[in-house]
């Protein structure tokens, strides 16, 4: 299991997480736990520089974690982690992929308890325009693709 960097151009990175067992594996692993804190660490990282569209695409791409990571572990390590950024974030690109973010882990949670509480989380934080706003968008993009 490893993180890859792919540089897209000067100021653009992709990362990828190769794995190389099956997710039901890693529940609760070493290895899962280190993959997830460096992923952390790098968004963390990447919030302290001024480069915010390289943090803009790394938090775009959490939402391709559900398909890598248990949900239990994203919501217990992402989902805080990523409404810290909405409460308090500057730039407003970074912002709304921290909502599409959120959005995703909310579609893909199989936990009814989670869902809810991801749900109160928004209802009652100062984050639901943001929320509403990444819906209303996805829900435009894909009545212009159909």
């Amino acid at each position: 299991m490893s993180i890859v960097f792919v540089p897209v151009g000067p100021t653009k990175c992709h990362f990828y997480i190769a794995f190389s067992q099956n997710i039901l594996e890693l529940q609760k692993t070493p290895k899962l736990v280190e993959i997830g804190g460096a992923i952390l660490y790098c968004e963390e990282r990447l919030n302290q520089t001024t480069y915010y569209t390289v943090h803009q695409t790394m938090l775009e791409q959490f939402s391709t974690l559900p398909f890598c990571i248990p949900g239990d572990y994203i919501y217990s390590n992402f989902v805080p982690a990523l409404f810290h950024r909405l409460r308090h974030m500057r730039q407003i690109p970074c912002r709304m992929a921290a909502a599409n973010a959120i959005v995703i882990f909310l579609r893909h949670c199989r936990r009814s308890a989670q869902r809810e509480d991801i749900r109160k989380r928004i209802k009652e934080g100062t984050v639901l325009h943001l929320i509403f706003f990444v819906i209303l968008t996805s829900v435009c993009l894909i009545k212009d693709f159909i």
